[in-house]
C-alpha cells in the first residue's frame, strides 16, 4: 500500500460549515494520510504509539449547497477487521486489492458513492458531523454526486485528482 508523506492538521480537514445528516449521493474528494502519527495504543490507551493513519473527505449536495464531511481517523491496515478495509470495501462494493503492490487508495479520489452522514455530541457539547458509512452509488444517481472539479477544499487539496477520477469501475 502506498502512503504519500502528507502532513495533516492532526484534527482532520478544516471544515468550516457542517451539512445535514442523512443518506446522500457523494464524491470522495480528498484523502489525508498522516504517516507515523502518535496515537493512543489500542491495548493500553494511556500510552502513545506511532501509526500510519488516514481519513477521507467527501462532498455531498443538500439544501442547494455542497457540503464537506470526513471520516474518523483510520489506521492504515489491510486486516479484514480494520476500519480502513471495511470502508474501502463499502466504497467500491468489493474487497480492495491490498495484495497488489501498485494499489493506492488515493486513486479512489473522484469516486462517486453514497454516504450516510451522522452527528455526535462531544462531552464538551460540540457537535461533530462524520461519515458513518459508505456504499457504491446506483448508476441512476451518479449525476447527483458533486463534480470533484467544482469542490473547493479549505486549505487546499492534499491528494491530486487521478486521471481516471469519477470512474465507476471498482478498481
Amino acid at each position: 500500500m502506498k502512503i504519500a508523506p502528507k502532513a495533516g492538521s492532526g484534527g482532520g480537514f478544516d471544515i468550516l460549515e457542517t451539512g445535514p445528516v442523512g443518506t446522500h449521493p457523494a464524491t470522495l474528494v480528498d484523502v489525508m494520510d498522516e504517516p507515523q502519527k502518535l496515537v493512543p495504543d489500542f491495548d493500553n490507551p494511556g500510552e502513545l504509539v506511532k501509526k500510519d493513519v488516514t481519513r477521507f473527505l467527501y462532498a455531498y449536495s443538500a439544501d442547494g449547497k455542497v457540503h464537506l464531511c470526513q471520516t474518523w481517523e483510520m489506521t492504515v491496515s489491510s486486516s479484514e477487521k480494520s476500519k480502513l478495509y471495511k470502508h474501502l470495501k463499502g466504497l467500491k462494493g468489493q474487497v480492495p486489492p491490498f495484495d497488489d503492490p501498485e494499489f493506492d487508495y488515493c486513486d479512489f479520489v473522484g469516486s462517486p458513492c453514497q454516504i450516510v452522514v451522522e452527528s455526535k455530541v462531544s462531552r464538551k457539547g460540540k457537535t461533530y458531523v462524520f461519515v458513518d458509512s459508505v456504499s457504491p452509488i446506483l448508476s441512476d444517481l451518479v449525476d447527483r454526486c458533486p463534480k470533484i472539479e467544482d469542490v473547493e477544499i479549505p486549505g487546499g487539496r492534499l491528494t491530486p485528482i487521478p486521471e481516471k477520477s469519477g470512474s465507476n469501475d471498482p478498481f
